[in-house]
């Protein structure tokens, strides 16, 4: 799949009631419209234009209020997409090496 093809599926509207289903509770609804793909990529991209210098994927997952866990499978595609590259690496609060992301 190209970038171009990539980048049209990160930019897709959520579906009707965000993915949740019918029956679904409204917290349950609100949850799906939260944890939509597309919504964590775009807050991922949205971070990394206000921080020219890059974050780290803790960092991201800190200022995006989202889980590691979340955030780090997301980079790949956007690498893949052209809308991120690493830019380096910069020790974290363990004292380990943590790649710093940047938006191209």
């Amino acid at each position: 799949m190209s970038a171009p093809q990539q980048l049209q599926l990160l930019a897709q509207p959520l579906p009707p009631g965000g993915g949740a289903r019918r029956g679904d509770s409204a917290t349950s609804k609100r949850a799906a419209f939260h944890l939509h793909p597309g919504g964590i990529y775009m807050a991922i991209l949205d971070v990394l234009r206000g921080h020219p210098h890059g974050l780290t994927i803790a960092e991201l997952a800190n200022v995006t209020g989202r889980k590691e866990v979340s955030v780090s499978p997301r980079m790949k595609p956007l690498r893949l997409a052209g809308l991120v590259r690493e830019a380096g690496e910069r020790k974290n609060m363990g004292g380990n090496a943590a790649t710093i992301w940047v938006i191209v």
